[in-house]
């Protein structure tokens, strides 16, 4: 098996890093009998960031994918890389400076996008961090649960840290332009659901239909 799948609810989902996944996956571990086999003596954890369709699955499993909008699944990549120990750890001072020593075709690979469309390009619904439980909870297969959602991994901002909001969502935007278009997030839309970051009121948060 080379992505999460659910026999019971019959549905391959796909999970980028760092789009609250493991929230999700906690939920569905709980009442959709995700990953059964897993872990395993061959395979550590319960459910995996790799996405290849399953081999001997059909079209009639469901498709379902996690996103985030971007500037903010980047800045929490970044918190990450300061508390690991490998080549992550080099990622500039801060989230700006750190996007701006990336190659960029790193990110390419990277994009919710690309990552979503090589499971498979038909997308039946979509996971946002941002209403993750009213995402969660309108797929036809939940509505007969009483669900939690388990907030794992929300992490501040290292203390005293700033950088240039502005320039940063633009460098972002630019980076990451494919994911703003096809999950209909805008550059500078404002979201605190998971992480404690600046806010600034003027700017819109937008709400999103589950449905792709």
């Amino acid at each position: 098996m080379t992505n999460n799948i659910s026999y019971k609810h019959k549905f391959i989902w796909t999970a980028p890093p760092k789009v609250g996944s493991r929230s999700v996956k906690d939920v569905f571990r709980t009442h959709c009998d995700l990953n059964p086999q897993w872990p395993s003596d061959t395979y550590a954890s319960d459910f995996t960031h790799t996405n290849n369709w399953p081999d001997g699955i059909g079209d009639d499993y469901l498709h379902i994918t996690s996103v985030r909008h971007p500037y903010y699944r980047w800045v929490s990549y970044w918190k990450y890389a300061q508390h690991d120990t490998n080549e992550l750890k080099r990622l500039g001072t801060d989230p700006l400076t750190a996007i701006l020593e990336m190659d960029k075709g790193w990110f390419h690979a990277w994009t919710c996008h690309q990552i979503t469309v090589n499971s498979n390009p038909r997308v039946d619904y979509i996971i946002h961090a941002e209403t993750i439980e009213d995402d969660i909870k309108s797929l036809p297969f939940m509505s007969n649960y009483d669900i939690t959602i388990p907030w794992v991994g929300k992490t501040n901002v290292p203390m005293g840290q700033t950088w240039d909001e502005q320039e940063l969502r633009d460098v972002v935007y630019d980076r990451f332009r494919v994911d703003y278009d096809y999950f209909g997030y805008g550059k500078d839309d404002v979201f605190t659901t998971w992480d404690v970051l600046p806010t600034i009121p003027s700017r819109p948060t937008k709400n999103f239909s589950s449905k792709a």
